[in-house]
C-alpha cells in the first residue's frame, strides 16, 4: 500500500536486551530551554512517543527476535519501560516538569475493524488493552512528584485533512481514565467522529482533561459562542460523574486547547490550513479560556 507517498514504514525490533545508553530527547529540551529564562521552564512542556507505538504497528511476535533475551511482551515492555523511566528521570534532572506522550494507537481499540483484526490474528483485543495500560503505567514508576505527564489520544492527523479512525471513547473509556496513571489526558473533541461526552463521566476525581475542540484540519474557524457551550457540556458530565460542581470541575480539571498538532506527522498541513490561520485558530484558544475562566469567577 502507497499511503502519503510511503510504500513502508520503518520498524524497531529489539534483538539484543533492551538498554538505556543515552537521552533521546534531551538535545530537544536543551534547545526548547535555551530559549527561555529558568523561571519559565516550568510552563514548557515536549512530546514523546508511547511504548506502546512499535508493538502495535508490528505482526503479532515480532517485536523481538529469537536472539533477544525476550519470550514474551510483558518481558520486552518491562525493559522497554525501565529504559522511559530513566528517560523521564534524565528530562526532569535537565529541568522539565512536563512531558506529553502522544498515543494515537490506543483508539484504535475503539474501532470494530481492529478489534476484529485482532482476533482474527488469534489475540484477545481486551488483553491486549490491558497489556497496553500496563506499559504504560510502567513508566510512570518512580516518577519525581512535581513531573507532569499527560497523554494525547486522537484519531489521526494526516495531511490533506483525513483521519485514521472515527469512533467514541465510550468503548474504552472507563479503563483509560481509570487504569491509566497519567495525570492529564488531552482529547480530541473537534468533530462529531469523536462523539459526544459522555464517556468523561468515568474520569476520576484527582485527573484533569484538556478538551481539543478547536479543529488543526480544517482552516474553518468555530463558533465562540458553539466551543464555550461544548466546554460548560463536559464539565457538567465530569461534575455529574464525580458528584462535584461544574465551578470544582473546572477549577481543578479541565481546560481547553487545539486538537492535535498543525502538521503532527512532519508531512504537511490540513488542506487551506496557513500559517496566519493557525495563529488565528490558537488566538481562539486563548480567548475562549479566558471567556470560561473569568466568566465563571464566583460561579457556583
Amino acid at each position: 500500500m502507497i499511503r502519503n507517498g510511503m510504500t513502508a514504514r520503518e520498524a524497531v525490533i529489539a534483538v539484543d536486551k533492551i538498554r538505556y545508553v543515552e537521552s533521546p530527547y534531551l538535545a530537544d529540551w536543551e534547545y526548547l530551554r535555551s530559549l527561555v529564562p529558568p523561571a519559565e521552564w516550568k510552563e514548557c512542556k515536549i512530546t514523546i512517543p508511547p511504548i506502546t507505538w512499535q508493538h502495535l504497528q508490528l505482526r503479532a511476535g515480532t517485536a523481538f527476535t529469537d536472539r533477544s533475551p525476550y519470550t514474551t511482551d510483558k518481558e520486552y515492555f518491562a525493559d522497554l519501560a525501565q529504559a522511559y523511566v530513566q528517560e523521564l528521570q534524565t528530562l526532569y534532572d535537565a529541568g522539565l516538569r512536563s512531558i506529553q506522550v502522544d498515543d494515537p494507537q490506543l483508539l484504535y481499540f475503539v474501532t470494530d475493524e481492529f478489534r476484529s483484526g485482532c482476533h482474527a490474528d488469534g489475540i484477545d483485543p481486551d488483553e491486549l488493552l490491558d497489556l497496553y495500560i500496563w506499559a504504560h503505567n510502567q513508566c510512570l514508576v518512580g516518577r519525581p512528584a512535581d513531573l507532569h505527564v499527560g497523554i494525547h489520544l486522537c484519531r489521526g492527523n494526516m495531511p490533506g485533512s483525513t483521519h485514521i479512525i472515527s469512533g467514541s471513547y465510550e468503548r474504552i473509556a472507563r479503563r483509560l481514565f481509570t487504569g491509566l496513571d497519567f495525570d492529564t489526558f488531552y482529547l480530541e473533541y473537534d468533530t462529531e467522529r469523536a462523539g459526544d461526552f459522555q464517556p468523561l463521566r468515568y474520569l476520576p476525581v484527582g485527573k484533569n482533561v484538556v478538551l481539543g475542540v478547536v479543529s488543526t484540519k480544517s482552516p474553518e474557524m468555530e463558533s465562540l459562542d458553539e466551543l464555550e457551550a461544548r466546554v460548560y457540556a463536559a464539565a457538567d458530565v465530569i461534575a455529574q460523574g464525580q458528584g462535584r460542581s461544574r465551578r470544582e470541575v473546572l477549577d481543578t480539571t479541565l481546560g481547553v486547547s487545539p486538537q492535535c498538532g498543525f502538521s503532527s506527522v512532519g508531512r504537511g498541513r490540513g488542506i487551506g490550513m496557513t500559517e496566519e490561520k493557525m495563529w488565528e485558530k490558537l488566538q481562539l484558544v486563548q480567548i475562549l479560556a479566558e471567556r470560561i475562566w473569568e466568566r465563571t469567577v464566583g460561579v457556583p
